[in-house]
């Protein structure tokens, strides 16, 4: 299956049935990564991200990601807990797939990185887009500097670059912002320089060059 928009395919499916025990969630992938890619790469070329399925299981991710990079919408607005197997078909169509959300999907939550040498593309997880819709909210409805701030906890390894690139390209976009000078601030060089480096693979997301400061006065210009 496919979702058009404008007549263009943004988004492929792939669903394997679930009453048949060698068929998996993982066929689904590999027959998306392997002969699709090899027998209608045409296909791919405006691609934003793609859906597969056993039936019980369903994950979204890049048609570039590994399939450990694939994961499932696990909640949607007004449920008060993740849910998982076949409740995730209805998390992700009703959350990843509904059309205001794809479109922002597609703008403002879809990043590159290099690793190794080799350019990556990487889709958001359902909670990085939560915590950052929830992050720009609070900023811009926040009376007070309290309330404008909080933290938002990562584990190793969760996103916490990607996350904080995809809030810096949400905010740059807020007309109420008057077009804000942000400054990311970091505790160690390694981090500076891994950072600069993912904040410089997004300017089409961010809509401008990064610039790193690497003393006061380049910080003062």
């Amino acid at each position: 299956g496919m979702i058009y928009v404008n007549g263009i395919p943004v988004v492929v499916f792939e669903f394997k049935t679930a009453i048949q025990e060698n068929c998996t969630i993982h066929n689904a992938y590999v027959q998306l990564t392997t002969r699709y890619k090899r027998d209608i790469p045409e296909l791919f070329k405006y691609n934003a991200f793609c859906v597969i399925s056993d039936g019980v299981n369903n994950k979204a991710g890049s048609f570039f990601a590994p399939y450990e990079f694939y994961y499932a919408w696990r909640r949607i607005s007004g449920l008060s807990k993740d849910v998982d197997g076949i409740d995730s078909m209805f998390t992700l169509i009703q959350g990843m797939l509904h059309q205001n959300r794809l479109r922002d999907i597609i703008q403002n939550f879809i990043v590159f990185e290099v690793e190794s040498g080799k350019l990556i593309k990487k889709i958001t997880r359902y909670q990085q887009f939560r915590a950052v819709h929830k992050t720009v909210n609070k900023i811009k409805t926040g009376k007070s500097k309290k309330e404008k701030g909080g933290v938002i906890w990562h584990t190793q390894g969760s996103g916490k670059s990607i996350s904080m690139c995809c809030y810096a390209g949400k905010i740059l976009q807020q007309p109420a912002m008057h077009n804000p000078t942000l400054l990311i601030v970091t505790d160690r060089n390694d981090l500076d320089g891994q950072l600069f480096e993912t904040f410089s693979n997004a300017q089409d997301l961010l809509k401008q060059t990064p610039v790193q400061a690497n003393n006061r006065d380049e910080l003062r210009r």
